[in-house]
């Protein structure tokens, strides 16, 4: 964060041309003695999809929280075009991130206000919402309905299907416009 005048905090902007790149990254739940993630290194060119695969606990998700920023390594770093992740550019880093958690929490609102979640009605950018919905192939679902993008979903997305209400919170992050999207 930058301080402009009195009071008044902006969020410093942190661009993303080259990579993510994560050195020699470690981490332990403070309630363990084991380290759940140890000595890790890869990078990630921007553009590139990642896949982790491997057991139930073998750490997938805690990698995941890692590069978010939701948890902080017990050693090692996690760097964007070779600045640093530190505790400053946190907040930064996580405006680029979206994350697309496997149990999704939805509004019981209409499609268009869980896609641009947060936002003034009057504020929503329509052609994003659309680009967003053809991103995660859930547009011509979305124009079949009576309503289109005014269809409630019902509380929690109770009148979607599970792919349904995946695609939706896909299309949640592709609208903020992320960078880097996690899909856990």
């Amino acid at each position: 964060f930058t301080l402009d005048s009195p009071g008044i905090m902006q969020k410093e902007e942190l661009n993303i041309s080259k990579e993510l790149k994560v050195d020699n990254l470690s981490y332990k739940y403070p309630s363990s003695k084991n380290l759940i993630i140890k000595d890790i290194s890869f990078s990630i060119p921007v553009g590139r999809c990642v896949a982790f695969v491997g057991k139930t606990g073998s750490g997938k998700s805690t990698t995941a929280n890692l590069l978010l920023g939701l948890l902080k390594p017990i050693n090692g770093s996690i760097k964007i075009d070779g600045h640093k992740i530190n505790e400053e550019r946190i907040p930064a880093w996580q405006a680029n991130c979206a994350y697309v958690p496997q149990q999704i929490t939805l509004l019981g609102t209409s499609i268009l206000e869980n896609i641009a979640f947060g936002e003034f009605k009057k504020d929503i950018d329509f052609e994003r919402v659309k680009e967003a919905l053809k991103i995660s192939q859930l547009y011509d679902f979305v124009e079949k309905m009576p309503e289109k993008l005014n269809t409630r979903i019902g509380e929690n997305g109770t009148r979607l299907s599970g792919g349904q209400r995946q695609r939706l919170a896909i299309a949640r992050a592709f609208y903020k416009k992320a960078k880097f999207i996690v899909l856990d």
